[in-house]
């Protein structure tokens, strides 16, 4: 990622936190990103708000359904598609199937005769297989640091929950204090994304946005911005253990207690620094090399071969043709793609949604203070089980309870109905513009 050479912070905004800084240690921040959750917003972020609702659980960037076929053959993001159609060398296997089509087929007495002979049954036994199984293998590799890459990112967030209830079942712990506490992790979460993002936005991730977003304070930017980039989200965590320390310190909180909140902390180093060493290894250039020229090689040929073969007519070769470039293109681009999460590729893991996700769950189990009155509720179950320990149900209480409950139920599900067509709707409006856009390439 790209490192800007002059300070985050203008002169302005320096004098601004000098001037602050008594009034931040007279004031410690009490919220996640200065969100305070209120009737009106139900507790979501204010500076860091849900930034729509995520495809499977909030996992990857597009929505889609495996039984929805045929609409699914027809999105444009998402897909491989785009990336298909940036390769250089695929515009150049339409220009050799056209050419060698044209003159083979339609002046096979004049320039035909002259064109070497070579069918996709010469390629069948030798290069397909070879670029089959190198694509496969690949791809295979690539997927499986995908997959580790989320699961660590998945383990990190793990860790921060199993923080907040051993903070939250402490009564000794203010509120106050976690938050804070959750503050200097969600920052170190978003900070080591500005170490790993590789996408073409300089400004989407660096210290000036985690200060925009409210994770940071003035004070805390400039003492972060003079460190290197892979020490900024360490330091976080270092500040994070010693608020913990300084915390149990106060509230006379035993030592056993406070070592489970801190051993989360190192756990969570651990994964933030697995994550960083597999993004720092990668795809070796002599199997990404060797790879490629197979395949474009291949694509080349195929093309020309596929067009001098006989077997398959041009009315219906040209399909052929291209199912089989978007076959070995699209595997090594979705391949690529997935050996690296941390940009603004179409399968890349959505990260920032990621912080304001785990921002958002935690604010609300902060606030929201149910573990108080479990010991104070009455207990009614619907019907005799053995979790109800033998105890009748009141048929009163149940008419009075059921409706509520019931209510409540059809609330939720006519807003997660809506959430839905909305997502489809902005989905669709996507693949539109989208395809749209590339009519008008193709027009120019």
């Amino acid at each position: 990622m790209a490192t800007e050479a002059d300070p985050l912070l203008t002169k302005n905004e320096k004098e601004i936190a000098d001037a602050g800084l008594a009034k931040d240690e007279a004031e410690p921040q009490q919220t996640l990103g200065e969100n305070v959750p209120t009737k009106g917003n139900q507790g979501r972020s204010i500076l860091s708000p849900d930034r729509g609702t995520l495809a499977h659980g909030g996992a990857a960037r597009f929505p889609y359904s495996p039984h929805d076929v045929i609409s699914n053959m027809f999105k444009i993001r998402g897909t491989v598609i785009p990336c298909i159609a940036k390769r250089a060398t695929f515009p150049i296997c339409i220009v050799i199937y056209l050419c060698t089509s044209i003159c083979k087929h339609s002046f096979e007495d004049e320039c035909g005769k002259h064109l070497p002979r070579l069918t996709v049954g010469d390629l069948a036994g030798t290069l397909l297989p070879l670029l089959t199984f190198f694509l496969a293998f690949f791809t295979s590799e690539c997927y499986g640091r995908f997959k580790q890459q989320y699961s660590n990112l998945r383990k990190i967030e793990g860790d921060m929950r199993t923080i907040g209830i051993q903070c939250k079942a402490n009564e000794k712990f203010s509120k106050e204090a976690t938050i804070e506490l959750f503050r200097y992790l969600t920052a170190a979460y978003y900070v080591l994304f500005c170490r790993l993002y590789d996408g073409e936005e300089d400004d989407k991730f660096n210290l000036k946005t985690t200060l925009d977003e409210g994770l940071l304070t003035y004070q805390e930017t400039v003492a972060l911005q003079v460190l290197p980039e892979n020490l900024q989200w360490f330091k976080l965590l270092s500040w994070s253990f010693i608020h913990v320390e300084k915390t149990c310190e106060h509230a006379e909180i035993i030592a056993r207690e406070k070592s489970e909140i801190q051993k989360g902390i190192l756990s969570i180093r651990e994964t933030m620094n697995t994550v960083t060493y597999t993004f720092q290894m990668p795809v070796p250039l002599a199997y990404y090399h060797a790879i490629t020229v197979i395949n474009v090689v291949t694509c080349l040929l195929y093309s020309y071969a596929s067009s001098y073969d006989k077997k398959v007519g041009p009315g219906i070769g040209w399909l052929v043709t291209l199912l089989m470039l978007f076959g070995f293109y699209g595997m090594q681009e979705v391949a690529l793609q997935l050996a690296d999460p941390f940009g603004d590729d179409d399968c890349d893991l959505p990260v920032d949604s990621y912080v304001h996700s785990i921002m958002n769950f935690m604010q609300v189990y902060i606030e929201e203070d149910s573990e108080e009155q479990i010991g104070d509720w009455n207990k009614d179950f619907k019907k005799v089980t053995f979790w109800a320990q033998g105890r009748e149900p009141d048929a009163d209480r149940v008419a009075e309870q059921d409706p509520i409950v019931e209510k409540q139920y059809i609330a939720i599900k006519a807003r997660e109905e809506e959430e839905e067509k909305e997502k489809a709707e902005k989905a669709a409006q996507s693949d539109c513009a989208d395809l749209g856009a590339q009519i008008a390439d193709c027009q120019c």
